[in-house]
C-alpha cells in the first residue's frame, strides 16, 4: 500500500510586513515536506506586502493569496481557517521564519506519536525557548502551559484540522487573542486528545515595532473582559490556583 502524505495547511496573516515577508515565505517554499498549502491573508497592508506575496503565487501553486480590509490578525487567521483543505494546520506570523525541516519534524511527531496537537519551541536572538513547563500530555497540563510564558501563542504548534473545524479567533480583542482561542479549543476537544511536546526550536521569532503584534497592542487590565474570560476558561479546565495566580501576575507586570 502506498504511503499517504497528508496535506498541511499553513496560515500566514500579513500586515505591512515587506521587510520580513520574503524570508518568511521563502522558508515555506523550501520545506523538506512538500505537501503543503500556504494561505497568505493580507489584512489591508499598505506597503509592498501584496506584491511580494503575489510573486510566490505566480511561481508556486501551493501558495494562495487572500485580501481583506484591515480587521486585525484574528479576522485574518479566521479567513485562513475558512479556506484550508489540509488534514493538519499550523500558523506562522509574517515577520517570522522557520527551519526547512519544520513541517516535516512536526508532522512526523504527529503521525509517529498519534498526536492530535504537537507543541514545540522557538528561537529568539540565537537562544532556544520552549512553550511548556511540563510534558504531561493531558488537556489540563496543556492549558497550564498555554497560560504561562509564551505557551498561549498560536504559532509553534501543529493541530489536527478536525480539532479546529468549528473554532475561530475572537475578533476585536486587543491582546491575548491567541490564548483565548487556544483555551476555548481546550474546553471543547475530547478528553482523550493526545498532545505531544517536541524538543525542536525551529520557529524563529522576531520582535518588531511594526506588523501584527504592534497593531494589536493595547492595555490589558485585570478587569478587562478578555482577562475574565481567560480566567473562566482556566477554572473550567481545573488548572492549579498557582497557574492562575501566575497568569494574573503576568498581566500586572505587562
Amino acid at each position: 500500500m502506498a504511503e499517504i502524505y497528508p496535506k498541511v495547511s499553513i496560515i500566514i496573516p500579513i500586515y505591512n510586513a515587506e521587510d520580513y515577508l520574503e524570508e518568511c515565505l521563502s522558508s515555506m517554499q523550501n520545506q523538506t515536506y512538500t505537501n503543503i498549502e500556504v494561505l497568505m491573508v493580507d489584512d489591508g497592508s499598505t506597503d509592498a506586502s501584496a506584491r511580494i506575496a503575489w510573486e510566490y503565487v505566480d511561481i508556486d501553486n501551493r501558495f494562495q493569496y487572500y485580501y481583506q480590509e484591515n480587521r486585525g490578525v484574528s479576522a485574518a487567521r479566521n479567513l485562513g481557517l475558512d479556506k484550508i483543505s489540509g488534514e493538519y494546520i499550523t500558523f506562522i506570523d509574517s515577520d517570522d521564519w522557520v527551519d526547512k525541516e519544520y513541517i516535516e519534524k512536526y508532522l512526523s511527531c504527529a503521525r509517529n506519536q498519534k498526536a492530535d496537537i504537537v507543541v514545540g519551541g522557538y528561537t529568539k536572538d540565537c537562544k532556544e525557548y520552549y512553550n511548556y513547563k511540563t510534558k504531561e500530555s493531558d488537556i489540563k497540563n496543556f492549558a497550564e502551559n498555554l497560560a504561562t510564558g509564551t505557551g498561549g501563542c498560536v504559532w509553534g504548534k501543529l493541530y489536527d484540522a478536525s480539532l479546529l473545524k468549528t473554532h475561530r479567533f475572537p475578533v476585536g480583542v486587543a491582546m491575548r487573542e491567541d490564548l483565548l482561542f487556544a483555551l476555548q479549543v481546550c474546553c471543547d476537544i475530547p478528553q482523550n486528545t493526545i498532545i505531544f511536546y517536541i524538543e525542536f526550536a525551529g520557529y524563529h521569532y522576531r520582535t518588531t515595532v511594526n506588523g501584527l503584534v504592534a497593531q494589536s497592542r493595547d492595555i490589558l487590565s485585570i478587569t478587562s473582559p478578555s482577562t475574565k474570560q481567560i480566567v473562566d476558561f482556566l477554572l473550567k479546565l481545573k488548572v492549579t490556583n498557582h497557574t492562575i495566580s501566575d497568569y494574573i501576575k503576568d498581566i500586572i507586570l505587562l
